[in-house]
């Protein structure tokens, strides 16, 4: 019976830690490649208002931050592809505005989204666009630096709810594996319901500690 219960148990929390933690896994992969990107994009400003400081206008700026960005990420870089798409799209009679507004849209990145609206405003009007790219990667730098900083002083922590929610399956484990009768009363109904209910609360308590610990800038 205790075996028997063990596979239940083993096989009923896998389906739903399976369930619950392969979404937020993809959550984390994709927050992690948007966050890499707009690190990137922020260098690619940084590169355009140099350009754009030497007389350039904003293709040649483009052309340009996507060769220095070539050297600085490599060629497989997800900005270097988009700049490639970019030019292509310029090369082809689209708008610069038109390109850089698709960037932000598909990037799902707001502060991406949020500056080619104000280009496309400011490019067709005539605006200063060497202050609008330069105020932007500022502003785009600082958000990351700050969220930086609070993703330092929050690994500790994300450290240990990770330890709170293993150690308890360890210790039942390693007590189970020692004890013949501990085991045994895991096999009974008050042992079943109670190792299905101390589950549940630490995966609730898991995905409380994320959310309390998700600080967005």
């Amino acid at each position: 019976m205790t075996r028997i219960s063990d596979a239940v148990i083993v096989l009923v929390t896998g389906s739903v830690a399976g369930k619950l933690f392969l979404p937020v896994r993809n959550q984390q992969i994709l927050l992690k490649r948007k966050n890499n990107l707009k690190k990137q994009f922020g260098d690619l400003l940084e590169s355009m208002t140099t350009s754009l400081n030497a007389g350039n206008n904003v293709q040649d700026s483009l052309q340009s931050a996507h060769n220095d960005l070539k050297l600085q990420y490599g060629e497989t870089a997800d900005i270097v592809y988009e700049l490639e798409v970019i030019l292509s799209g310029i090369m082809n009679n689209f708008a610069i505005e038109d390109m850089l507004m698709d960037l932000g849209i598909r990037s799902g990145i707001e502060d991406i989204k949020s500056f080619s609206q104000v280009f496309e405003i400011s490019y067709r009007k005539g605006g200063n666009i060497k202050d609008i790219i330069r105020n932007t990667q500022q502003i785009l730098g600082d958000k990351i630096s700050i969220q930086a900083d609070i993703e330092t002083m929050m690994t500790a922590n994300k450290s240990e709810i990770n330890i709170m929610l293993l150690m308890p399956v360890i210790l039942v484990g390693m007590m189970k594996g020692t004890s013949v009768e501990f085991a045994a009363n895991f096999a009974t109904l008050p042992g079943v319901i109670s190792t299905i209910i101390g589950v549940a609360m630490f995966v609730i308590a898991y995905f409380v500690g994320r959310s309390i610990m998700n600080i967005r800038i």
